[in-house]
């Protein structure tokens, strides 16, 4: 897209530069004071930096940094590893870094006035103070801080600039003198760091920002090596599609289509055997069937084992029936394995949907969910899901979860614990050994399939049971035997 659309759709403003928040405050209009306040490590600097490089990139905005902490040198390292290279633009004369001492207040702050007023006469339009917390240690007089206010905003509003000013906070606390720079200012954001469970977790919160009712006041995210700030993904419920009745997908199988429906772009499909035992090679069979059938580009997670283990149990699965493993390695665009132990909840979904956003497949099959619930326990575990199951049903991209749960029958119809495991899911299917005397036989349990105003397939007040034998005989012929 060239830029004059963009510069005509944000006129005189400025773009955040991360979709997420754009959702949230939408752009930021000329001649803003932006308060960014947090603590040490918690993003500040890197969300600034965000900002000021996405203006430079989408709208041509020049901007000018000024630290009183880091060297120019450390500065552009540090960015680049976040998938931020300034030096392009620098030799562009589109952004320049000034790393000041920090001298005495007054000199300070005319030295800083002076320079602002100089670079917008040059056509720049952004600043960042990085921090203004050793300008406000030495402004003790009325005067110097109404100094402060009157002549740094006046000059941003009268000229339509953005001035980011960066403000630190100390560890525990939520609050810090600021001089009463936060009453003046356009938006206030404070980015927290805090421990959890021996992690660390980073989450911003909207304190303020003119003109705008703020659904979400407190967004968690991440900063991932390469990419820099990822979000948390905020999709509201009314952004996702409705299911699409008039384009749906074969599973290869029609007992199966007749079982679950015909599945939509988008769906979510929960398949969950017992705790204690391996995946059934007759589940294992019918979900490399549904990929190959189709041509899903393929993304493989688990939370236990690597994405290789998992890929290679599917296609030596593939191989026993007579389908064909190759084709699979092919269809692969995503092998990732994550240990809950080593994030918290919002570090893995955040990397986990950084991964789907870049290899972009038609089909994620999640393996292991039950580690997530024990280690995050259930409410977090069910936000991560929730909002992970909105991010791929707004993207049509069809999840199938396959993880152990305890199943235990009550009066001939099973039921699961954890619940969770079965929450936001278009079709719920079981195996569940069902003993008659001394003989267990594996049963498939249909317990919740797509709708029938959906998939034209007739509702069903009780589970629909398939017996182990017949469902791989049907669906994927006979097994053929390792030799």
């Amino acid at each position: 897209m060239s830029k004059l659309p963009k510069r005509q759709r944000y006129g005189d403003g400025f773009i955040v530069g991360i979709p997420v928040l754009e959702k949230l405050i939408g752009s930021i209009p000329g001649g803003s004071l932006i308060v960014v306040l947090g603590h040490p490590g918690a993003g500040k600097t890197t969300f600034a930096s965000k900002l000021v490089y996405e203006n430079i990139k989408v709208l041509g905005h020049k901007a000018i940094y000024i630290s009183f902490a880091e060297t120019k040198e450390k500065y552009l390292e540090q960015m680049k590893r976040l998938g931020m290279d300034f030096e392009p633009l620098i030799s562009s004369g589109n952004f320049r870094y000034i790393h000041l001492p920090t001298i005495a207040g007054r000199e300070c702050l005319d030295e800083i006035v002076a320079m602002m007023t100089n670079f917008i006469s040059e056509g720049f339009r952004i600043f960042v103070i990085d921090s203004i917390t050793p300008l406000l240690k030495l402004l003790s007089d009325t005067q110097a801080r109404a100094l402060l206010h009157g002549t740094l905003y006046s000059l941003i509003n009268t000229t339509g600039s953005l001035l980011i000013a960066i403000a630190d906070l100390p560890w525990g606390e939520e609050s810090v003198e600021l001089g009463g720079l936060e009453f003046v200012a356009d938006g206030v954001l404070l980015f927290k760091a805090k421990l959890e469970n021996g992690l660390l977790v980073r989450t911003m919160e909207i304190r303020k920002f003119r003109g705008c009712a703020i659904p979400l006041a407190e967004i968690p995210f991440t900063i991932v090596e390469g990419l820099g700030l990822r979000f948390y993904p905020y999709v509201p419920p009314e952004e996702i599609p409705p299911l699409d009745p008039h384009n749906l997908i074969s599973s290869g199988c029609k007992l199966l289509d007749d079982a679950w429906g015909r599945i939509p772009k988008g769906a979510s499909i929960s398949i969950l055997y017992p705790v204690g035992i391996n995946i059934p090679s007759t589940v294992l069979g019918v979900v490399a069937k549904f990929v190959l059938s189709n041509n899903f580009r393929i993304g493989v997670v688990s939370f236990e084992v690597s994405g290789d283990a998992l890929l290679t149990a599917l296609k030596l699965t593939a191989s026993l029936y007579g389908l064909d493993p190759t084709k699979l390695d092919k269809l692969v665009v995503m092998k990732r394995s994550f240990n809950p132990t080593s994030y918290s909840s919002y570090e893995l979904v955040g990397n986990l949907i950084s991964s789907i956003e870049v290899t972009k497949p038609d089909i994620v099959i999640l393996h292991g969910l039950l580690p997530l619930l024990r280690i995050y326990g259930a409410e977090s575990s069910v936000r991560m899901l929730y909002n992970l199951w909105l991010f791929l049903k707004a993207n049509g991209i069809i999840s199938v979860k396959l993880t152990e749960s305890v199943i235990r029958m009550d009066k001939n119809t099973p039921m699961v614990e954890p619940i969770e495991l079965a929450m936001f899911s278009d079709v719920v299917h079981l195996v569940v050994p069902i003993t008659e005397g001394y003989t267990a036989t594996l049963y498939h349990v249909v317990l919740k399939s797509t709708p029938r105003f959906v998939s034209g397939v007739r509702d069903r007040d009780k589970p629909l049971f398939i017996p182990d034998e017949r469902l791989a005989h049907v669906c994927l012929g006979e097994y053929i035997a390792p030799t």
